[in-house]
């Protein structure tokens, strides 16, 4: 089975403006992934952005490539947000066909479905078009979703780049072990800076998680308009517990499989740990996700500890610093309390900082 299709309302239905409130939109969103499950991170997004807009009273369509035999089984955890969920298979994008759109510029942009990297989502978002009068297109990942530009551009648009491949291929290249991995690396990273550097162009508007990824893809296309929108945290389903956790603890929550997490879990362990311990010896560090590599999971030791996946993080929540990653991992941040968004500041704090009444 290819693809699954869902209609939760009517496909006409609008909601009506409510007295006092702005008037609800009809929103396409033509998703890299479904909104299913909430422990890979693209998905989290996907799924709390979508949520929020169905609680603000808005229509939306799904139209999502899926990449999982599973992801067709969880769509009723997120469908009641949409009426209409239409998953697609993501095709394969070999490397010969990045290589054509690189070097032959009248195929970047393709004009009719047989050009697509998926001829079935280009027929699909096509469909959805011709049936419905949408306020806005949302897309949601790059390389993925940009090409459907030809058939959206005459709606108003905002695609969701979230961050540069550039800047994270950028600390492949610096960081590779050994040449061969250095030369891989650097050509990737050829390959993202010459997409990035025309791939969002025309867009209305492009969404980046953090600043230095919106100033990375401003650098290589000027004409941008990129609006950066961080990401944030439930604060009801996730509020912390103000009971003492008994000893100070910092938490770093993550998916592992992402190479930022590890590079900054890397910075936790070999340069903040040693120096907050000089001032507080019973500090301990927590690395909590899915995937933790044979090289974290070996770094455990009497003042780390890595867990894997959890099946609920709020019981952890006891800790009293949460750490997060900068943009595209390159050094640890810090931040009071358990939280998710905001900017925090360098991950060598003055570990007296640790410290609570």
């Amino acid at each position: 089975m290819s693809r699954i299709r869902l209609s939760r309302r009517p496909a006409h239905a609008r909601r009506e403006r409510e007295p006092g409130k702005r008037s609800a939109l009809d929103i396409l969103v033509i998703a890299r992934c479904p909104a299913w499950p909430l422990d890979l991170g693209d998905r989290l997004i996907l799924y709390h952005v979508t949520r929020d807009l169905e609680q603000r009273g808005h229509c939306m369509d799904l139209l999502a490539f899926y990449q999982r035999a599973r992801d067709l089984a969880d769509v009723p955890f997120y469908d009641r947000a949409f009426r209409i969920v239409h998953l697609v298979r993501e095709p394969a994008r070999p490397a010969w066909k990045y290589l054509v759109r690189r070097y032959r510029s009248q195929r970047r942009f393709p004009a009719r479905a047989e050009r697509a990297w998926s001829p079935e989502m280009w027929r699909a978002v096509q469909e959805r078009l011709r049936l419905s009068s949408y306020d806005v297109v949302f897309l949601f990942g790059g390389v993925a979703t940009y090409e459907y530009f030809r058939l959206v551009h005459n709606t108003p648009n905002v695609i969701a780049a979230y961050e540069s491949y550039t800047l994270l291929l950028e600390r492949a290249v610096r960081h590779a072990p050994g040449f061969a991995a250095r030369w891989a690396a650097k050509l990737q990273f050829n390959m993202a800076r010459n997409y990035e550097s025309w791939m969002f162009t025309g867009f209305d508007r492009v969404v980046a998680l953090a600043a230095p990824d919106a100033d990375a893809l401003r650098a290589l296309d000027p004409s941008l308009r990129v609006a950066v929108i961080s990401n944030g945290v439930d604060p009801d389903y996730f509020a912390p517990t103000m009971e003492d956790p008994g000893e100070p603890v910092l938490l770093f929550t993550g998916n592992f499989s992402y190479a930022p997490n590890v590079d900054a879990a890397r910075v936790l362990i070999d340069e903040v740990m040693p120096r907050v311990r000089a001032q507080i010896p019973d500090a301990h560090l927590m690395l909590v996700g899915v995937d933790p590599p044979p090289s974290l999971q070996a770094a455990q030791c009497a003042y780390v500890t890595v867990t894997g996946r959890v099946p609920d993080m709020r019981p952890l929540l006891r800790a009293r610093l949460g750490v997060r990653e900068s943009a595209s991992g390159r050094r640890g941040r810090q931040e009071q309390g358990p939280r998710s968004d905001g900017d925090g500041e360098a991950g060598h704090r003055h570990a007296a900082e640790l410290r609570w009444a």
